[in-house]
C-alpha cells in the first residue's frame, strides 16, 4: 500500500490539498486541458509512446508489479526532455523518459529513477502533479481562478511536490532494495561526482534557505539524508518485507519455488 511508504510531510499536505477551496475543478480542467492538442504538443513535443517490443517497458512494467500498482502506466520516450516525470490522471498515469538521462545513468540508476515515477503514481500524485506541471509550462492562465489564487496555489504546490518527492523516493528504494542507486543517480542528476572526487554537498546559507521555499524539489542533501533514514528504519524494512513475500507468491504461481514456513 502507498501508506507503507508515504513521507509523513506529504501526508498532511496532501491532506491540505483535497480540502482547499475550489480544487476539484482545478483538476478537473487541468486533466481537460492536458489533452488538448495545444497542450499536448508543448508539453510532448518530441515524445512517442513506448509498447511491450521496447526494453524499458519491460523494466517499467517489473518495478510496477513490484509496488503492485493497480492500473499499468503508458510509457513515452522524449527527445529533448532532460528528466523523467509523470503526469496525467490516477486512472491515465504517464510516465516520460527523457532520453538524455539513457545515456547519463547506469542500468540499477535507471531503475532507481524508474521506481520512483512508479511510487508517484501508486501515491496517487497524478493530478497534483499535472497541475504544477501544467503551471510550470504556462498555463497558470487556463487552470481556473485568479491570477493571485493561482499564484498561492503555485506556492502550496511547490511545497506539496517537495513532500511527494520524498514518498516516491522512498517507495524507489522498497522496489529497489537499495540506497545506493537512488542516491548517486540524484548526485550525478545534479552534477556532483558520485565517486566523490568533486565538490562536496554543503550546508545552505541563508540565501540557499529562501530558495529552498521556492523551488519544487527537495534540497539534495536534505534528500539523501531522508533516503538513509529511511533506509535503516523499521518501516524500511516491514515494506521491504511485502514486497520480498510477494515476489516469493510469484514464484509459486510461475512454478519457480515453493513457500516454506
Amino acid at each position: 500500500m502507498a501508506e507503507d511508504f508515504s513521507a509523513p510531510e506529504d501526508r498532511g499536505l496532501t491532506d491540505t490539498l483535497r480540502e482547499a477551496v475550489s480544487l476539484d475543478e482545478m483538476v478537473s480542467r487541468a486533466l481537460t486541458i492536458l489533452w488538448k492538442p495545444r497542450v499536448w504538443n508543448i508539453l510532448l513535443g518530441g515524445c512517442s509512446e513506448l509498447d511491450f517490443r521496447h526494453p524499458l517497458w519491460g523494466l517499467i512494467m517489473n518495478i510496477a508489479g513490484r509496488l503492485c500498482l493497480d492500473k499499468a502506466p503508458r510509457i513515452f520516450l522524449c527527445e529533448n526532455e532532460g528528466s523523467t516525470f509523470t503526469m496525467g490522471s490516477n486512472d491515465d498515469p504517464l510516465i516520460m523518459v527523457g532520453r538524455p538521462i539513457l545515456r547519463s545513468v547506469g542500468l540499477e540508476e535507471l531503475k532507481a529513477i524508474l521506481a520512483h515515477e512508479i511510487a508517484h503514481i501508486k501515491a496517487r500524485h497524478m493530478e497534483y502533479l499535472t497541475i504544477l506541471r501544467l503551471i510550470l509550462g504556462g498555463f497558470l492562465e487556463l487552470t481556473g481562478g485568479s491570477l493571485a489564487t493561482n499564484l498561492v496555489m503555485d506556492l502550496l504546490f511547490k511545497r506539496w511536490r517537495r513532500a511527494a518527492e520524498l514518498t516516491a523516493d522512498r517507495g524507489s528504494l522498497i522496489a529497489t532494495g537499495d540506497v545506493s542507486p537512488m542516491k548517486t543517480a540524484l548526485l550525478k542528476l545534479h552534477g556532483y561526482d558520485p565517486s566523490g572526487k568533486g565538490p562536496e554537498l554543503r550546508d545552505r546559507n541563508r540565501i540557499g534557505e529562501i530558495i529552498k521555499y521556492l523551488g519544487s524539489h527537495p534540497d539534495l542533501k536534505d534528500r539523501i539524508e531522508a533516503l538513509e533514514a529511511f533506509y535503516t528504519s523499521r518501516e524500511y524494512r516491514d515494506a521491504r518485507r511485502k514486497i520480498e513475500m510477494n515476489e516469493e507468491v510469484r514464484k509459486v504461481f510461475r512454478g519457480e519455488g515453493f513457500i516454506y514456513t
